[in-house]
């Protein structure tokens, strides 16, 4: 038996191995992060049943992975969203280099994490989403970002409640989501940071608030800002499950 010989049956192996394991294997429940009631087929395609990412329950989520893309030491997966707080399909990409890549055309998120509310209903669309990392640094943040959050809770924020709209940037090595939106002398900012092994951070502030608004705010968990004066809050969270 040559050499070759051995190396073409351990690559046979190793990939029926991949083929045949069950997806648990390959996607570990991990609380706060990515769990699942449910989960039927492999690590090239499976489904996903009460699926939940963060403080997003989904609902159901359909999985491919590019066996080429996986060869050449890549995980490249399409993953479809249905029936809950997120919906849209979209494209995932990971290496051990570090590169990190999710691009949708299209998403929808219903609920917005701030503060001690929990998800605050309303509704924020993505269009043209496409976050990259090279080797841990940003090279890639593209996408539209509209949201009606603060529209949909105006009865609970004292009669306030602006649009929110913002475009994905790079930022050094970490990419940024900023969302803006002002009512008369009021505005709010909201900023999402994403980095490339997965973590993430969110602030909010609102600056020039009402004493209604200040006391509606207060009740979900924002502080003043002692430099700025504006009404903050912020928090971590996971954007990647891996």
């Amino acid at each position: 038996m040559r050499w070759w010989h051995f190396l073409v049956f351990l690559v046979v192996l190793v990939v029926s191995a991949l083929a045949f394991a069950p997806m648990q294997v390959f996607a570990p429940q991990k609380p706060g992060i990515m769990t699942y009631e449910g989960v039927n087929g492999s690590i090239w395609s499976a489904r996903f049943t009460q699926l939940r990412l963060g403080p997003f329950p989904v609902g159901q989520g359909q999985w491919r992975l590019s066996p080429i893309d996986l060869v050449q030491g890549r995980l490249v997966g399409d993953l479809g969203l249905s029936g809950g707080a997120v919906e849209g399909k979209g494209r995932i990409l990971a290496n051990r280099r570090g590169d990190r890549r999710i691009a949708a055309q299209s998403l929808t998120l219903t609920g917005l994490p701030l503060g001690q509310a929990g998800l605050l209903p309303g509704k924020t669309a993505v269009t043209d989403l496409d976050i990259t990392f090279q080797k841990g640094q940003c090279t890639i943040a593209k996408g539209q970002f509209n949201s009606d959050v603060f529209t949909q809770n105006r009865s609970l924020l004292g009669g306030f409640g602006p649009a929110l709209s913002g475009q994905a940037r790079c930022a050094g090595d970490a990419a940024e989501i900023p969302l803006a939106g002002r009512e008369g002398e009021t505005g709010v900012a909201i900023l999402i940071t994403l980095r490339a092994n997965g973590a993430a951070q969110w602030r909010a502030s609102v600056e020039g608030a009402k004493p209604e608004v200040v006391i509606a705010l207060a009740a979900a968990g924002f502080r003043p800002d002692q430099g700025s004066g504006a009404l903050t809050v912020s928090g971590d969270m996971t954007w990647l499950p891996f």
